[in-house]
């Protein structure tokens, strides 16, 4: 007999324009997938349109299976035939380095990301606050104002509806203009 598998391990795998990619994770009867604006940030990061732009991961998944099954997300959606989220998280980090993936709430993470994540990504990758541009689809508090007053220099862009690929271009807008003379 075959062992029930673990949520978010069965794949949902698609013809897309790139070629045949697994673009989403079932979880409890749903379909988790990339919304289009965190598709395109990874893509973009993964291709070198940003030279030295790297991505970090600051969720407070309410549960161990959210958390699970975030993890299981980043190892099996892909941004490009072959190429995982994982795999584009990893770039420009030393090899197994894993200290800019905070998900949950358990200690040493809370719920509030401006006192727990983002100390957390700055302490283990030593990127400056000012070098960070978070965006965030949190409807029920407001993140990115709380991130942008404790953790100062952070550029923060809202995404209510999941990130559509006008928010990452008005993210990038606002932290060059913020950073413009640096």
């Amino acid at each position: 007999r075959t062992p029930p598998r673990k949520d978010c391990e069965k794949n949902v795998v698609e013809h897309t324009a790139f070629g045949i990619m697994t673009v989403g994770a079932y979880s409890d009867g749903k379909v988790v997938r990339m919304f289009p604006g965190a598709l395109r940030a990874f893509q973009d990061v993964y291709s070198g349109k940003y030279e030295g732009m790297r991505i970090a991961v600051a969720s407070s998944a309410d549960n161990r299976t959210a958390v699970d099954c975030a993890h299981g997300c980043l190892r099996v959606l892909e941004v490009f035939p072959g190429v995982t989220m994982l795999d584009v998280l990893a770039k420009g980090f030393p090899d197994g380095f894993l200290g800019h993936i905070q998900i949950g709430r358990s200690k040493p993470l809370s719920a509030d990301k401006a006192a727990t994540h983002f100390p957390l990504i700055h302490r283990a990758t030593g990127i400056p606050y000012r070098g960070m541009l978070f965006f965030d689809d949190c409807n029920w508090e407001d993140n990115c104002a709380n991130v942008a007053r404790r953790c100062h220099g952070v550029v923060t862009q809202e995404t209510p509806n999941g990130m559509t690929i006008a928010e990452w271009e008005q993210g990038l807008r606002k932290f060059e203009v913020q950073y413009a003379s640096d």
